[in-house]
């Protein structure tokens, strides 16, 4: 829970890189509800978003999806659709494969 209230530190300074540690820190401790892993996963890809690492979030926001509960899956599916629609416009300026 100490990572995790770190990582809402860190999101409110929007500190990403601090979140992302965090949040890593936090899922390699476990302890955590299913709903309370889901919500990290959902802060990580969030923060990997504002990182501009697409790539990452796109893998997290999907582990989300397959692995836990309603209440992170919709958010999850919003940030997939998202990273799609950012994916298509950068492809369309700079070519495939640009956001890998």
């Amino acid at each position: 829970q100490m990572y995790m209230y770190e990582a809402s530190l860190c999101y409110q300074k929007n500190d990403w890189i601090c979140v992302s540690h965090a949040v890593r820190q936090a899922l390699a401790k476990g302890g955590m509800s299913i709903n309370q892993t889901g919500n990290a996963y959902v802060l990580l890809g969030t923060a990997f978003v504002k990182r501009k690492m697409y790539g990452p979030a796109l893998t997290t926001f999907k582990k989300v999806i397959t692995g836990y509960g309603n209440g992170v899956h919709k958010q999850a599916a919003q940030w997939i659709k998202y990273l799609k629609y950012r994916l298509s416009l950068e492809e369309a300026r700079h070519g495939p494969g640009v956001l890998k």
